[in-house]
């Protein structure tokens, strides 16, 4: 049986812990009552054997000035900062919920309307906390809390450093801050951050929302900063056929190596996708049914409204440079490439079919109008024969069409809907031509 934690009941200033609820890389966090107001709180204890080392400690105390200048409805709010004897500790907001990586995997992958809203949620929370020149540095599912309300909120920026700071030297250069699966290139080569890191950290929260994993899987930190480092970023419709290409370019934008190619603002960010928000006009169950709150979703009918008589639906007011590729692996390229070349060879027999067809049931109409007048000879022949070649052509196609098909249901391709739906009109000009076939054969016997 584990010993019982010294700290449950004790007093710090004004809060009586009652019991742990995390422990992270600077302190353990607990529950707590604050005595004079009678209310719920958070508190972060700095551990003690960083409370021995000066320099983290003026560095968690920094941490509590930047934190209680945050003031939004997406981030957890700071109360204080104190201490007692020889104990540092940060008193916050308490919210009951889940963190974003219990959802994940209770959930797994989110529907994607959820997904675009809570990466909406947490970049209004970043811009705030930009235009103070606060940068979180660790964007990750275990940071983000989804409160009983539904309402994001964003928490812990204790890897949060001042940007000011950077030139004044409080922070050593080339100390790398974060969690290895979600760190942008730059935090991997000790480059100085920019709000673009923590849009680049945004995005691939954002891809693991959709696709229901994590976009580099290293096993250790070596392979994964290789990954991130050297690899292409995977678009989340790979994984997700329901990811549309639009949100694929969002997510890439996100997540381009270069920081400046990445948004230009997470305000602008957010902006991008309400906008993507209100073009899901067929999807607003979906919506009702997400993270946001009652006032958000009345807040985004009339964004709706306001988009249609003010603005185009979709509106890439966050490019400052023209969208990243779609950073694909050499295999994804090439097995889509041979689906949209099948996809067109496809296309175009349909095409050719469905305006032969045509020419070859106005001779049937009329042979089934006037046939004891005008029997089939073997001056007929050549239609009978084409007939059966049509069919025979159609009947390969078909066969071959339906196995792609299922090919690509299974692998989860971004094509397979086409390919149903053309395998559907395929099948309907199979059995059209196989039924006039059998009418023009059926009269050459008559005959």
């Amino acid at each position: 049986m584990a010993a019982p934690d010294p700290n449950i009941g004790r007093v710090l200033g004004d809060y009586k812990l009652l019991k742990m609820l995390g422990r992270g890389g600077m302190g353990i966090v607990y529950k707590a009552r604050q005595l004079s107001l009678d209310r719920s709180v958070a508190i972060k204890i700095l551990r003690s054997e960083i409370a021995e080392n000066e320099n983290l400690v003026k560095r968690f105390l920094r941490e509590g000035k930047v934190l209680a200048k945050l003031e939004h409805s997406n981030i957890v709010q700071v109360h204080r900062v104190g201490r007692d004897r020889d104990t540092y500790y940060l008193a916050m907001e308490y919210v009951r919920g889940k963190t974003l990586r219990e959802v994940l995997k209770e959930d797994g992958r989110l529907k994607v309307n959820r997904a675009v809203d809570i990466a909406r949620q947490v970049a209004e929370a970043l811009a705030s906390a930009h235009k103070q020149d606060i940068i979180h540095r660790d964007i990750k599912p275990g940071n983000i809390m989804i409160d009983r309300k539904g309402r994001v909120r964003v928490m812990d920026f204790g890897l949060a450093k001042v940007m000011s700071e950077i030139s004044s030297g409080l922070t050593s250069t080339g100390t790398i801050l974060g969690s290895p699966r979600y760190m942008a290139p730059e935090q991997w080569r000790g480059d100085p951050v920019t709000p673009q890191t923590d849009i680049y950290g945004l995005g691939t929260v954002l891809y693991e929302m959709l696709a229901g994993e994590p976009p580099f899987r290293g096993e250790t930190p070596q392979s994964l900063m290789h990954e991130i480092l050297a690899g292409d970023f995977p678009a989340p419709s790979y994984k997700n056929p329901n990811v549309i290409t639009a949100l694929d370019t969002i997510v890439l934008d996100m997540t381009a190596k270069d920081p400046a190619k990445r948004y230009v603002s997470a305000e602008s960010l957010a902006k991008e996708m309400r906008n993507w928000l209100s073009m899901e006009t067929d999807k607003i169950d979906e919506v009702v049914g997400s993270t946001r709150t009652e006032d958000d979703f009345i807040a985004g009918i009339e964004a709706k409204v306001a988009n249609i008589q003010v603005s185009p639906p979709f509106t890439k007011v966050s490019r400052t440079l023209a969208p990243a590729a779609h950073s694909a692996s050499p295999q994804e390229r090439t097995r889509d490439l041979a689906y949209a070349a099948f996809q067109s060879v496809l296309f175009v027999t349909l095409m050719g079919v469905f305006f032969c067809l045509p020419v070859v049931w106005i001779f049937t109409v009329r042979l089934m109008l006037d046939y004891r007048r005008y029997p089939i000879t073997a001056d007929f022949q050549p239609l009978v024969t084409v007939l059966i070649s049509i069919e025979n052509m159609l009947f390969c196609i078909l066969g071959i069409s339906i196995v792609v098909m299922l090919v690509a249901f299974v692998t989860g391709n971004k094509f397979r809907k086409s390919l149903t739906h053309l395998s559907f009109w395929l099948a309907l000009l199979t059995a059209t031509s196989y039924f006039g076939g059998n009418c023009v054969r059926l009269f050459q016997h008559q005959g």
